[in-house]
């Protein structure tokens, strides 16, 4: 729904074509070219979630994809997500997939090789 929405897709192709930029609501509105309320409550309304909510999730997902599929370091992935520190990456990674990266990692290789 939100992808036939002119305004929203703007700002979602922007989250994901630069995951880990520094978005904040004002500038994701600009890029959606609506007012920082009017963008908040239209994406809420639309996608069931804050749009930094969303951005969160979305920057997590890719992280754990990253996990399974490539070979950077965790810091490196952390960097390429958007999260400034590993601890601060850990932590969300952690209170999301209920492990830490390293031991996400581990297990989808130790399943792999089952």
């Amino acid at each position: 729904k939100a992808m036939k929405d002119p305004f929203l897709t703007k700002a979602l192709a922007a989250m994901h074509e630069a995951p880990s930029q520094s978005w904040t609501i004002h500038k994701l509105a600009e890029v959606a070219g609506m007012s920082r309320s009017s963008f908040a409550q239209r994406f809420k309304d639309t996608v069931g979630m804050p749009p930094l909510t969303y951005l969160i999730d979305y920057r997590l997902r890719l992280a754990a994809r990253y996990l399974r599929l490539q070979q950077n370091s965790i810091s490196r992935i952390s960097d390429m997500v958007g999260y400034a520190s590993d601890s601060t990456f850990s932590q969300a990674f952690r209170r999301v997939y209920g492990v830490s990266p390293k031991a996400y990692r581990q297990q989808y290789q130790q399943q792999k090789l089952a």
